[in-house]
């Protein structure tokens, strides 16, 4: 299970993104061409003084929608879940403390870390399914 991995290339108009991007990805990494992309939309949609920015508007929704789908097929991102992360960074944790405890290595055992650990990770568990439901609720 590969670390997902997001690649940006910018550039003028022109300076050779898309061949670069050609020559460094393998033909099984998906990639976007916004350029590509806009002008297929622009060329497709009727001819108005809005053409120009609806095209923008549209192909900037099917990146970011690709960068979602990208995400969301990826087997990393569907493997830690909010859930999973927090169960497996709290036995981390209390598995540390209770080595030190039983001292089973050089460490001072000290109970509020395990407060620390949970006032940390707590809140942001809480975040990331706040931000879970709310791109949920967008989608």
């Amino acid at each position: 299970m590969g670390v997902p991995v997001l690649t940006t290339i910018a550039g003028c108009n022109g300076s050779g993104k898309s061949s670069f991007s050609n020559a460094v990805t393998s033909n099984d990494t998906p990639s976007f061409d916004y350029d590509k992309v806009f002008l297929e939309v622009y060329n497709a949609l009727e001819s108005s003084d809005f053409q120009d920015e609806m095209a923008h508007n549209i192909s900037r929704k099917k990146l970011i929608d690709s960068i979602d789908n990208a995400i969301a097929n990826n087997a990393w991102t569907r493997f830690f879940t909010p859930k999973r992360t927090l169960m497996i960074f709290l036995i981390v944790c209390l598995t540390i403390e209770m080595a030190q405890y039983f001292k089973l290595y050089d460490g001072v055992f000290d109970i509020w870390d395990l407060l620390a650990y949970v006032s940390i990770l707590f809140p942001l568990f809480l975040i990331d399914l706040r931000l879970i439901r709310q791109s949920e609720k967008s989608s």
